[in-house]
């Protein structure tokens, strides 16, 4: 049995001399061609020549040449065809869990525009549906909390243990989508356990001296957030 085949009909213009020269391209069932400028594709679908005058590169993409094929070429860092790209870095620990990462522990995300680039963080993958970037853990009470502003900007502490994560980063993380924060905290006392969930979580930048801001609650543990 043999391979159905298109014939293209492809036109090279050279931008310098105006010259336009053409001919024919014989390419097989689903195979693809795509013009100098990436601004129309033609695939070979049934025998047929599908032409598609809406493709173009998605922003996060250049169009070229890559291994011998010409066609919009996703940037480093992200993955897809080129006219539609993601980014393989994940922001959060949301976006890692949605990739099949279902395990409590430390993982390097990428906010966006964060400073550094990579941010070390502890993500809890299974309260409350997983998904969590953890900002402050403070449990074993051996790590002195009463520090200055440096070192709540940067962070302090051990995402192994007790730490806070850093206003700085709290500020990209929470700019860059929609967020929400739970704040979970136990009575050393009674052991009674309190949660409150806030939503559209915001943390201005250090000129607004990283005031939180947010858009509504529920609980009963609205007193440790001030």
């Amino acid at each position: 049995m043999h391979d159905a085949l298109c014939i293209m009909h492809y036109a090279s213009v050279s931008s310098l001399l105006a010259v336009v020269s053409l001919f024919n391209i014989t390419k097989k069932e689903g195979a693809f061609i795509v013009d100098e400028i990436c601004s129309v594709e033609q695939q070979c679908i049934n025998k047929e020549i599908q032409t598609n005058r809406d493709y173009s590169c998605s922003e996060h993409a250049v169009c070229g040449d890559r291994n011998g094929v010409h066609r919009c070429h996703c940037d480093e860092g992200y993955e897809g065809d080129g006219q539609t790209c993601e980014s393989v870095n994940k922001k959060d620990c949301y976006e890692l869990l949605l990739t099949g990462n279902t395990e409590d522990g430390i993982y390097t995300i990428y906010p966006d525009g964060y400073p550094g680039g990579a941010l070390e963080v502890y993500c809890d993958m299974t309260t409350d549906g997983g998904g969590w970037t953890v900002i402050q853990n403070r449990c074993n009470l051996d790590i002195d909390f009463y520090l200055g502003w440096e070192d709540y900007k940067n962070g302090f502490g051990d995402l192994n243990g007790d730490f806070w994560l850093g206003n700085e980063a709290i500020h990209y993380l929470t700019n860059q989508k929609e967020s929400s924060m739970t704040v979970e905290s136990t009575n050393e006392f009674t052991s009674e356990e309190d949660s409150v969930l806030y939503s559209l979580v915001t943390v201005g930048s250090e000129d607004d001296n990283y005031r939180l801001f947010w858009n509504g609650f529920h609980g009963v543990a609205l007193q440790y957030v001030g």
